[in-house]
């Protein structure tokens, strides 16, 4: 693929859950390098959406395409494969409670890689590095606070060296100030590394400071892609009524 040819390409993707379509015959895709926002109500889809790119759910029907591989139906042998192309950090983090932070960070590697115990001991430190944590290699989850935990959440999708970071609800049950300092966090690294990010979340204000384009889901569709400027001035009312926070219109809650 030649570099400026878009990373993530999703056609006509659709999922049920007990009969009720969480996605119904999306389509999309995102650019190579960009940071891609997805945004609405929750029970959208967001984070199924997520999960389909990810391969950890299988759609019905349509095709996910990452750096030019099918997602969608194919054998687990083929889709860890490429899955190693993508860090998930999933919205609480998802650490395992009886593993140090070290041990957690370099989960992934131990599983699928072939890594001397050295190497990955280096490579989990500069993961810690990255995301600003230091000497807390042997404390264990509950020690952390929220936004260490997310960061630790970060640095496990990072050491893979990942060329796309997917993000659900990164500053979910964090403090303003530790969320501003997450979002600081995550367009550093994009921007370091030049990677493709694509971040789900309801928090308006975070994707708009982050996001070079944001799609809007409701009730399964798509009803809204475009940049943060102008989705700001969309006249559509279902658009309006979610980025300004209105309590009337015809998103019903």
């Amino acid at each position: 693929m030649n570099p400026s040819d878009d990373v993530i390409e999703v056609r006509n993707l659709v999922y049920h859950v007990g009969g009720r379509a969480i996605l119904d015959g999306i389509s999309f895709s995102v650019c190579r390098g960009c940071i891609f926002g997805v945004m609405g109500m929750s029970g959208t889809g967001k984070s199924t959406l997520l999960k389909c790119l990810m391969g950890l759910l299988r759609a019905e029907s349509g095709e996910v395409i990452v750096d030019g591989d099918i997602v969608t139906g194919v054998a687990e042998q083929e889709l860890a494969r490429v899955r190693s192309k993508m860090g998930m950090c999933f919205q609480y983090a998802a650490l395992f409670d009886s593993l140090t932070v070290a041990e957690n960070v370099a989960f992934g590697l131990k599983r699928h890689t072939h890594l001397p115990p050295d190497e990955i001991s280096l490579r989990v430190a500069d993961a810690l590095a990255h995301v600003r944590l230091r000497d807390i290699d042997n404390l264990m989850p509950a020690q952390l606070s929220g936004g260490m935990r997310k960061r630790v959440g970060i640095a496990r999708a990072l050491v893979i060296e990942p060329m796309i970071m997917l993000y659900d609800e990164p500053s979910a049950g964090l403090d303003p100030i530790t969320a501003a300092v997450l979002d600081d966090l995550i367009l550093s690294l994009a921007r370091e590394h030049g990677m493709t990010c694509v971040i789900v979340t309801h928090e308006v204000r975070e994707l708009f400071s982050l996001c070079d384009s944001v799609m809007m889901l409701h009730e399964g569709r798509i009803v809204a892609l475009d940049t943060p400027d102008r989705l700001k001035r969309s006249p559509d009312p279902i658009v309006e009524q979610f980025v300004e926070g209105r309590p009337i219109g015809p998103i019903a809650v």
